[in-house]
């Protein structure tokens, strides 16, 4: 976030997927979550109720643009921090921040690309994505069983 301690306090840091499965990021007891992990948190809000609402009942109450609030029915309390890129000229630039939010998965799906969960501020659904490992995103991580 350019170095912009408001973003650091509300989102958080930013990772490329590298340094989130580098094994530092997570607590000692702690993982980021697999693709099967997400999907169980995912059939449970929709048996719980939330069908096609799972990513609503995990948004915050507050801070997503264009009415794009969630019930954070579980604690979740998934924000839109955005993603970083990098552009033509490789300087980062930072998107979409208070629109969407992704998270890591550990899945890598090719040797540059790898699944993360996205959650859009106009959707309530919550949708999967296939990307550039370069790119910065969220970490949420597990407990280990």
């Amino acid at each position: 976030y350019e170095n912009n301690p408001a973003y650091f306090e509300t989102y958080g840091c930013l990772y490329n997927w590298y340094t989130a499965t580098s094994g530092n990021i997570c607590p000692d007891g702690w993982h980021l979550p697999t693709f099967e992990e997400w999907e169980q948190l995912r059939n449970f809000i929709a048996g719980e109720g939330h069908q096609n609402q799972e990513g609503n009942a995990l948004k915050t109450t507050t801070g997503w643009e264009g009415n794009g609030n969630g019930t954070n029915n579980y604690g979740f309390s998934a924000l839109p921090g955005g993603s970083s890129m990098t552009s033509w000229d490789s300087a980062p630039f930072y998107r979409v921040v208070g629109y969407i939010g992704f998270w890591w998965s550990e899945i890598e799906t090719s040797s540059t690309r790898a699944r993360d969960l996205l959650l859009n501020n106009d959707r309530t659904d919550f949708d999967w994505h296939n990307d550039d490992k370069q790119r910065g995103f969220s970490v949420r991580c597990v407990r280990d069983q």
